[in-house]
């Protein structure tokens, strides 16, 4: 592959990798992440470490977008860990209003919030299977687990995420009535 095909093919692959970090990051950071795994992906293919025979150039860089979503975790994490509780509300601050408009981004921010809560592997494979760019027998090479055990994460994970949407919706509902109430 010549550096106009790789051109052509980061172009491609962008906002997959950005829709793949949107679980993870804010729309900004999204794109950061996709350019860092890019990035990575370019430089260790010039070096020659891509080996055809293991996979796509598309299913690397999800490897590689994988390696960058764990980083920014632990980092999050790590910053996380040096705020107090204070400091973390102040900076969510008071929720949005639903304009026309909002709702949608408002939703994306629930489901983005709801995925954070699935354990790792579920969110992990979600992710990979949103784009619909990958295979399950694709995601099961990434991740270096048995098919069957993607198909069980998959499943568990949108049963979890439908409970999760679900209990906010309800908890939305109450904080409503209550609102009417006063």
């Amino acid at each position: 592959m010549n550096l106009e095909h790789l051109d052509q093919f980061a172009e491609k692959m962008a906002p997959r990798l950005r829709r793949y970090f949107l679980g993870v990051s804010d729309e900004s950071q999204s794109w950061d992440l996709a350019q860092e795994a890019l990035l990575r992906l370019l430089s260790s293919y010039r070096l020659g470490r891509f080996d055809q025979s293991k996979g796509s150039l598309e299913m690397w860089s999800y490897g590689f977008a994988r390696k960058v979503k764990l980083e920014f975790q632990r980092k999050v994490i790590r910053d996380l860990s040096f705020k107090n509780i204070e400091e973390i509300s102040n900076e969510l601050g008071s929720e949005p209003t639903a304009e026309p408009a909002a709702v949608g981004a408002i939703r994306r921010k629930e489901l983005r919030q709801s995925l954070n809560q699935l354990p790792e592997q579920q969110q992990e494979v979600i992710l990979l299977w949103m784009d619909k760019d990958l295979q399950m027998s694709e995601i099961s090479k990434l991740l270096k687990i048995p098919i069957n055990t993607v198909k069980s994460h998959l499943r568990r994970g949108k049963e979890n995420l439908k409970i999760i949407l679900e209990r906010e919706d309800n908890k939305n509902l109450i904080k409503e009535g209550k609102n009417e109430l006063r």
